[in-house]
């Protein structure tokens, strides 16, 4: 995929979408053919060089394993309190981080368990923001959200991939229509690679997905 662009990975369950991330993030290189990212060969640069360049929310990595919102965000970057600010308003969190009693240092309980689910992706959001990568992985990050939280924290995370490459797995396809181009995976194979328009022309299985998750359902009477 071409820089600073985004890239939205859906298909059914099993397809393959999670296996593809963790390949990328190189939790496990590839038994045969070759990654490239910049044209170089993913398994030439070290696990290390490659988070430090890049910056992922998933389900398990936005349960916020600290005591405050400074702690949490400050484990990305040793920042200025200005900074940190900076980070949570791009995030939308903000408001609800002043709203707590004791603001950036307030306890946020054990893996995160006083805040909704919206507010740890929010912060996980503003903590990469704060990371400043050039490389955002959303791994199912909304996933586990009800659809209003899902629709308050979309626009912090479209703000976040401005100017990045970033790849999105999604369950949801609201999470992923507004991306450059959607890569379609089925049976672990890919199945179509398009912007969401001309994706929903071309594939019946996307269209299918389409009409599961985004047609309103029909009115009786």
């Amino acid at each position: 995929m071409p820089a600073h662009t985004s890239l939205g990975i859906v298909g059914p369950s099993g397809a393959g979408k999670s296996t593809l991330i963790q390949l990328l993030l190189r939790f496990y290189d590839p038994d045969r053919g070759a990654i490239l990212v910049d044209g170089q060969e993913l398994t030439r640069v070290t696990q290390g060089s490659l988070r430090t360049r890049s910056g992922s929310c998933s389900r398990t990595r936005s349960c916020c394993p600290a005591r405050s919102a400074r702690t949490f965000c400050s484990a990305a970057k040793k920042a200025r309190e200005t900074e940190l600010w900076r980070a949570l308003e791009q995030a939308d969190a903000a408001t609800f981080v002043r709203n707590m009693t004791g603001g950036l240092d307030a306890e946020l309980g054990e893996r995160g368990a006083n805040l909704s689910g919206g507010q740890r992706q929010r912060l996980a959001i503003a903590r990469t923001f704060l990371k400043n990568p050039p490389i955002i992985v959303f791994d199912e990050a909304t996933s586990a959200l009800d659809t209003t939280s899902e629709a308050l924290i979309h626009d912090s995370m479209f703000r976040l991939f401005s100017g990045r490459t970033a790849l999105i797995i999604a369950h949801r396809l609201s999470t992923v229509v507004h991306c450059d181009r959607i890569l379609l995976l089925d049976h672990g194979r890919m199945a179509g690679l398009a912007p969401h328009a001309e994706l929903l022309r071309l594939s019946p299985v996307y269209a299918e997905l389409v009409r599961k998750q985004l047609t309103p359902p029909a009115q009786s009477g």
